[in-house]
Order: C-alpha cells, then sequence, then structure tokens
C-alpha cells in the first residue's frame, strides 16, 4: 500500500479562503497606513518652505515670491509636485502625491497650499493642508485641522 502525497483540492481551497481573509482585513489597513505617511510628507514640505520663508523675511524684511530664492530647485515656478519619498519635480508624474503652491499674498504674508494629486485624493479626513504667514494652520476634508496637524 503506497502513502498518498501532496494536497487535495479541498485543502488548497482552504488555504486559498484563509490567504483571502486575511488580504481583506489587512490590505486596507495597508492603504490607510500609505495615506498617512503620504499626508507628513506633505505637512512636512509645508513646514518646511515656511521656516525658508521665515528665514527670508528675517535677512530681507519681504517673504519671497519665487521657490528659487528659498533654494528649491523649481525652475522659478511658483508650484511644485512631490511625491511619497518628498522628492520634488515641476510637472505631476504618476508617483506625485501632493501640488504644493505658495502664493504670496503682499510682501508681508503668504499662504503655502499643498493640494492631494492621485493616490492621496482617497484621503477623505485630511485633504488639502494650508499654513499661512502668521502661522494659522488649516485643512479640508472631514476631520478637524487640529486631527489633521
Amino acid at each position: 500500500m503506497r502513502k498518498a502525497e501532496g494536497f487535495t483540492l479541498i485543502e488548497l481551497m482552504i488555504v486559498l479562503v484563509i490567504v483571502a481573509a486575511l488580504l481583506l482585513v489587512a490590505l486596507p489597513a495597508y492603504q490607510d497606513s500609505v495615506i498617512k505617511s503620504n499626508r507628513a510628507a506633505g505637512k512636512g514640505i509645508l513646514l518646511d518652505i515656511a521656516a525658508r520663508q521665515e528665514q527670508y523675511f528675517i535677512n530681507n524684511k519681504i517673504y519671497s515670491d519665487e521657490l528659487a530664492k528659498l533654494g528649491y530647485d523649481v525652475d522659478g515656478a511658483d508650484a511644485f509636485y512631490v511625491n511619497n519619498q518628498v522628492e520634488k519635480s515641476n510637472a505631476a508624474v504618476g508617483d506625485s502625491v501632493y501640488k504644493i503652491q505658495v502664493v504670496l499674498l503682499s510682501t508681508l504674508t503668504y499662504s503655502i497650499t499643498a493640494t492631494p494629486l492621485t493616490r492621496q485624493l482617497k484621503d477623505v479626513r485630511c485633504k488639502a493642508f494650508t499654513i499661512t504667514s502668521e502661522g494659522a494652520r488649516s485643512s479640508s476634508g472631514t476631520a478637524s485641522s487640529s486631527e489633521c496637524w
């Protein structure tokens, strides 16, 4: 008498059901983590620009109207795009998650906004982020600004 080797179809189906159940639980949690990570990257770049604006103001007594004057290599543009690795580009590419735009309201006031793009549009809690020269932080979405910042 020979001993049977291998898997039966029922055993294989049970394994597939278990794997599918694990994916149903793990995938949304992973996607949520990616969204939160991208959100942190967007907020980080806003805070970096605000700090550079403040240093520029200390040196020149006005805020900068050009990102290049703040040390960003963006070819004179007033906006740029960042991906989840906080790599900057002048044009939106497939992995861009935020469009970062600086608006100089006057020589003494500015506003910096991070507008979500591509997969970051799924972030319904904290969509766009804004920080002003007065330090006011706001966000759009279902969560309050204090939760998002």
